[in-house]
């Protein structure tokens, strides 16, 4: 019972060890400068430096790896007041992060969703990237899910595409597993990547 008693402490002592916040440096997305954080891992020569979650002043927060206090590798990062103009509070950016930019499969999650002009309010929008900049098609999402459209311009086009897909066999009675089968066959890896962060 004793040996069990201090194992038990031993784990709580190393787990509160890993929870607790320390502050550093790490850059963040908007400003694109460094700032001091709230962070939840390990840190080098002041800076984050391995997995972990970053607080910034700001209320916006990455959670993810940092090298040298830059964003590297899979996360998300949430930012808070991204585009009050157009009502939206939070964006959240899940990618691949090579120096601080999104790279590769890229989602960005508004909330509220995005009012847009001559569209349906757009919950996320997913595509590639490189280097922080859009490359290819990208699509708009509604807030149930389907496709609306994709961006140009920055606007939001039709395409009559899954929309009006999804739409077509639910009015003949297609039943929820068919629909989903469609959705996850004509939709890419931005919706999967949308359910995975849920």
């Amino acid at each position: 019972m004793k040996k069990l008693c201090i194992v038990f402490f031993a784990l709580v002592t190393i787990t509160s060890t890993f929870a607790q916040t320390t502050t550093c440096k790490a850059k963040h997305y908007m400003a694109d400068t460094f700032e001091e954080v709230q962070w939840t891992g390990d840190k080098k020569h002041g800076k984050a430096n391995g997995r972990g979650t970053a607080y910034y002043k700001d209320g916006s927060r990455f959670e993810g790896t940092f090298v040298k206090g830059v964003q590297q590798g899979k996360g998300k990062f949430l930012i808070k007041n991204c585009q009050p103009s157009n009502g939206t509070d939070y964006l959240i950016i899940v990618s691949n992060w090579i120096d601080g930019k999104e790279n590769g499969e890229t989602a960005m999650i508004y909330s509220p969703p995005l009012k847009v002009k001559n569209s349906r309010p757009a919950l996320y929008f997913g595509g590639n990237s490189r280097a922080g900049k859009t490359l290819g098609t990208w699509y708009a999402y509604g807030t149930d899910g389907t496709r609306i459209g994709y961006l140009k311009d920055g606007n939001i086009y039709a395409d009559w595409g899954l929309e009006s897909i999804v739409g077509i066999l639910a009015a003949i009675g297609v039943g929820i597993v068919g629909l989903t089968a469609i959705a996850a066959a004509s939709s890419g890896p931005e919706i999967w990547l949308l359910i995975i962060i849920f």
